[in-house]
């Protein structure tokens, strides 16, 4: 998986479970998933067995799996207790499914007390091999990562077609049968989160039997163009992309994943597509497609940089590394373009002799898929590069690169700390977290060489120096730039690039696809919950006229007695009307200053600041996450009062809310001036990693916690309002999201 750290697939043992990030999502998951029952669908399981071995005294463990997806994915799966759903793909594997009770789902516990309920899936190895072996690997990956040199590769022939059938559909039909067996013994409904390229087919199968489920599918490597999937033939490439339209959501790692995807549900299969909502229509569904971009634990790898093993392998580092040194940690795979990484560097040390004896390059790499021929030719391709350079140019007592091929995380996040140049120049990658895991442990203010082809680079892209990865002589001299550059601009790309890291870590990948799938599960239990309707409302614009001081609005008067009315009549319970009300006000003012404009009963709800915060019952609550950043945002908003003093934007005003200041140019006719604000409060925000909302001639800078009224709306439908609908009102696209409910 291309997200997935490059070191540590055995070395996974030795990680921690993971950090505060990890809590986070946990704390989330168990309030947001409570009315339904996860199914996580993955090729691999969470966890390996290490068998116990009498010869070295060694007992049975289990122990969990490395790389992105387990981290967040496991969490959600303790969390809520779902049945993750994994290929029995070893020896191991099959010990462990041979443990399973009469519903098929064995329950493993780690060393560290952490569970999971498992339900394998065993194809047999001839058909594995098909599905993974021979289709995934490396057709489709090949094919997503536009691997194939297509003069003379590949040949679609009746293997192809052999391996589609009685591999990968197979394959993909046995892990549908099993969701649909956890589907009939369920007494609430699914929620299906399908994991990756493996496994487009299963959101149809299982939509064909099942077909008010709810599927989600996160494809964590590109998406190629509508053209690049003519290698396959329509019926393989069609089955593919309809196949994973049986899902309600489908995220991508990027942008131009997404608009990939709906290019090719246009071209190749002709399908109505909204590419402004970002949604495709077939078979009288609208699936969204989305952009959520992966990323690290930030807790984990912070506490690992202290960690014993860690700083030995620093010591050891120290009394070896030169005056520079340029480090790439990667897996031996083709798409991680390690050799042109080496060419670009023997260009540098053409041009450059006065840096000979003193950089070195020092390549960590782990052995990839080696059972495949392309991947062993690629690894002898790697090694006699690097040695036919070091013949070149090495001298007593200095080798030009140092080539290490070994599977030993520690060492990973020790030389993350050392290095002075990272290089990052994927072909294609759907993320790459080694640009994000290795800036954000580096203690050397190093710089970012990174491809413009990485998914990561949509991210950190201006941060970081850019390079073509086919480009070996501009990666060449992005290198010598990089070591040349000067210490001020190093700290500063550096900083940002861990301030970009923190703010968008592993719990803003997996809540926002929960926020996403909240809409969802709204939906399902207005379904179920019929007999009832919830009025989520805004205030200004809808139950208030647009005044030019906010203090000033008061609610039209018969929009003030229908909510008096609604919030304490006993309407809740059907008083007074022919099925249920309830009333939430969700507004970007603070809750409890709309509750006393509207002189709220205990019936009433509103939620304010977007949904950061709530009021009921006259209580006032912050949604968690919010309060950490509180000083943070008095430090922004005082900064904004300091720019207003030195009469930028004059006649602006401030408006100080509980999660939020508001920057207000309404009444300002002076050109431009909407635009100054945004860049103001933009300036202020990144300051401190705060989050920007655009309003109606208004700028605000917020408290980063991922809401919006839609989510507010959704959490508040879900909070008791026993309703079959809901009645969304506003004025602007702010409360849009509400509609979406």
């Amino acid at each position: 998986m291309s997200a997935s750290t490059s070191m540590g697939r055995r070395g996974a043992a030795t990680r921690p479970r993971g950090g505060f990030a990890l809590l986070a999502i946990e704390a989330y998951t168990r309030r947001l998933l409570r009315h339904v029952q996860p199914v996580i669908v993955a090729n691999r399981a969470p966890l390996t067995l290490q068998r116990a071995d009498p010869f070295r005294g060694t007992e049975e463990r289990l122990v969990r799996g490395a790389g992105g997806l387990v981290t967040a994915m496991g969490s959600l799966a303790t969390a809520t207790d779902a049945v993750w759903v994994a290929a029995a793909r070893t020896e191991d594997d099959r010990i462990l499914a041979s443990r399973a009770g009469r519903d098929g789902v064995v329950r493993l516990t780690t060393e560290d007390d952490t569970s999971y309920r498992v339900a394998f899936v065993d194809p047999g190895a001839e058909a594995y091999d098909l599905y993974y072996s021979v289709f995934s690997n490396p057709l489709l990956w090949f094919i997503q990562h536009y691997l194939w040199d297509l003069s003379r590769e590949p040949i679609v022939d009746a293997t192809t077609e052999r391996a589609w059938r009685d591999g990968y559909q197979h394959v993909n039909r046995l892990f549908a049968d099993r969701v649909v067996e956890e589907a009939r013994r369920s007494d609430v409904p699914l929620l299906v989160l399908v994991q990756d390229y493996q496994l487009y087919c299963v959101p149809q199968m299982v939509r064909a039997s099942i077909p008010r489920v709810r599927l989600q599918q996160f494809v964590h490597i590109p998406w190629p163009t509508p053209q690049y999937w003519k290698i396959l033939p329509k019926r393989i490439r069609d089955g593919i992309t309809l196949g994973i339209l049986g899902n309600d959501i489908i995220g991508f790692q990027t942008s131009r994943d997404v608009r990939n995807f709906l290019l090719t549900c246009e071209e190749n299969l002709g399908l109505a597509v909204d590419y402004r909502e970002r949604t495709v229509f077939h078979e009288g569904r609208a699936i969204w497609v989305r952009c959520y971009p992966i990323s690290v634990d930030v807790g984990e790898f912070e506490g690992l940089l202290e960690h014993p093993a860690v700083l030995a392998e620093e010591e050891r580092i120290a009394a070896w590394r030169p005056d520079h040194l340029i480090l790439r940690v990667d897996r031996t795979d083709l798409s991680k373009n390690v050799v042109r990484g080496f060419v670009a560097y023997e260009r540098m040390l053409e041009a450059h002799p006065e840096l000979h004896e003193r950089v070195q390059f020092w390549a960590l790499l782990q052995e990839s898929r080696q059972d495949i021929d392309d991947y062993r030719a690629y690894l002898g391709s790697i090694v006699g590069v690097c040695a036919r350079i070091n013949r070149r140019f090495a001298r007593h007592g200095w080798m030009p690169i140092r080539l290490e091929i070994e599977d030993n995380f520690h060492k990973a996040v020790a030389a993350y700390k050392s290095f002075d140049v990272l290089l990052v120049n994927p072909i294609y990658d759907g993320m790459n977290l080694v640009a994000k895991e290795g800036v954000l442990c580096n203690r050397r203010n190093g710089v970012l060489v990174l491809s413009e082809n990485a998914g990561s680079h949509e991210e950190l892209g201006d941060l970081a120096i850019t390079v073509n990865p086919f480009d070996v002589d501009e990666t060449a001299e992005a290198l010598y730039l990089s070591l040349r550059m000067d210490e001020a601009q190093r700290m500063a790309r550096a900083e940002r690039i861990r301030d970009t890291v923190r703010a968008n870590d592993i719990t803003r990948w997996i809540t926002a696809q929960l926020q996403d799938l909240r809409e969802l599960i709204a939906c399902v239990r207005g379904a179920l919950d019929a007999g009832g309707l919830l009025v989520c409302t805004d205030f200004d614009g809808s139950l208030a006229p647009i005044v030019h001081r906010p203090e000033e609005a008061r609610p039209l008067p018969r929009a003030a007695a229908a909510a008096a009315w609604l919030s304490r009549s006993g309407a809740r319970e059907g008083v007074g009307a022919l099925c249920p009300v309830g009333l939430a006000v969700v507004t970007g003012r603070d809750s409890d200053d709309v509750a006393r404009r509207l002189h709220l009963g205990p019936e009433g709800v509103a939620s304010g600041n977007l949904g950061l915060e709530r009021w009921s019952g006259g209580q006032v609550e912050l949604e968690d996450g919010v309060e950490e950043w509180l000083p943070a945002l008095a430090a922004a908003t005082g900064d904004l009062e300091m720019a207003l003093g030195q009469d930028r934007l004059p006649g602006a005003r401030l408006e100080r809310k509980r999660c939020a200041t508001v920057l207000h140019t309404r009444g300002l006719d002076s050109p431009g001036a909407d635009a100054e604000a945004m860049r103001l409060v933009g300036e202020v925000a990144r300051t401190y990693g705060l989050a920007v909302t655009a309003g109606k001639r208004a700028a605000e800078v917020r408290v980063p916690v991922a809401r919006d009224k839609g989510s507010a709306a959704a959490d508040i439908r879900a909070a008791g309002w026993e309703t079959s609908a809901l009645c969304a009102a506003g004025d602007d696209g702010g409360d849009v999201p509400m509609l979406r409910v």
